[in-house]
């Protein structure tokens, strides 16, 4: 999914360019399931990492 707009060198440079952060925010939600067994803290976790790019990404470009 993510592997075009990672892209530039390699396939394999790519694919773990995405795999990486994917797998690491798989076992950190995987664990706070395990932790907490509450959806609700999975979805906040996850809508605060996919959000936190939107205000850098406006911070980066207004600089």
């Amino acid at each position: 999914m993510h592997v075009l707009s990672h892209g530039g060198g390699a396939w394999w440079e790519s694919a773990a360019q995405v795999i990486a952060p994917q797998g690491t925010t798989g076992i950190a939600l995987g664990l706070m399931w395990r932790r907490w067994r509450r959806l609700w803290v999975c979805v906040l976790a996850h809508v605060l990492l996919n959000g936190l790019g939107v205000p850098l990404h406006l911070l980066g470009s207004l600089g």
